[in-house]
């Protein structure tokens, strides 16, 4: 799971230490998680896969879905339940994908 963090990290240019501030982990977490002695708990994944704009899922290594970058470090509700909702019901990224580009319109920030 940490490689896909890292990975997620690279692609967002950002370092596990921003993501630790950002979110109010602590960085001992991240470190114990990288050198493999401690799996972070859902709550701390949740925050860091919400800052990151990815699913819990996909940080896991389970689900591909990935939202833009201009929605990192700050996801609504909103987006969080259309995914949830989405993926409860077998909807594909792209559908998805979709869905919260209608969002987006509906809340007057795409044209």
């Amino acid at each position: 799971m940490y490689e896909i963090f890292e990975k997620i990290l690279e692609e967002k240019g950002l370092t596990a230490y921003k993501v630790a501030k950002a979110t109010g982990l602590s960085t001992s977490t991240l470190s114990n998680w990288k050198m493999g002695r401690y799996v972070p708990k859902l709550e701390k994944l949740q925050k860091i896969a919400i800052y990151l704009g990815v699913s819990v899922d996909y940080l896991m290594g389970i689900d591909k879905i990935v939202l833009p970058a201009e929605q990192v470090g700050g996801l609504s509700p909103e987006y969080i339940k259309v995914v949830s909702e989405a993926k409860e019901r077998g909807y594909s990224p792209e559908d998805i994908r979709i869905a919260l580009d209608m969002l987006d319109i509906a809340r007057g920030k795409k044209l």
